[in-house]
């Protein structure tokens, strides 16, 4: 991957990475959390209580349980259903989907880990195709101002399990 822009923005105890590249758009935010991560699994585990700490979400409906191969339909408020695919799991440690779009699938990936003592949870989002830059840009502003609620709200949720 050539990057070529690389912005860092400090947000409370989260991180946000954005890379422009040549070949996709990706960023990165994460959060520290006092749960441990076996709780933030449990909590992503339960696909249908997703709108429980994403906000954006008014449902999420699922063909069968977080795995590789599970298709989701996530209800987005203000967008409608949008049809997604589980396309990886690590069992109690990450799970990526996907979204294909006009020119360009989005992958959303989530994992859990331990760094410096600490349970870390973090979100990448990986726009690839012939449209990656142009979608990238027009999620920017969504990313950057929507996913570190989101990160919160989940860590919440786990903390409180």
């Amino acid at each position: 991957m050539l990057r070529y822009g690389l912005d860092r923005m400090g947000l409370g105890g989260q991180t946000t990475d954005v890379v422009r590249s040549k070949a996709m758009w990706v960023s990165e935010q994460s959060v520290q959390t006092q749960a441990p991560p076996d709780a933030v699994w449990r909590v992503w585990a339960d696909i249908p209580s997703w709108p429980a700490w994403n906000r954006d979400l008014e449902y999420v409906e699922a063909d069968g349980p977080l795995a590789t191969g599970t298709t989701l339909t996530l209800g987005e408020r203000g967008v409608g259903p949008v049809k997604s695919r589980v396309t990886d799991v690590t069992e109690g440690e990450s799970f990526t989907f996907a979204i294909d779009l006009d020119g360009a699938t989005l992958s959303v990936v989530y994992r859990v880990a331990i760094w410096a003592g600490a349970t870390r949870i973090y979100h990448r989002m990986i726009i690839e195709g012939p449209n990656d830059q142009l979608v990238g840009q027009q999620m920017a502003t969504i990313v950057s101002e929507r996913i570190p609620h989101v990160l919160q709200e989940l860590a919440r949720v786990a903390e409180s399990l």
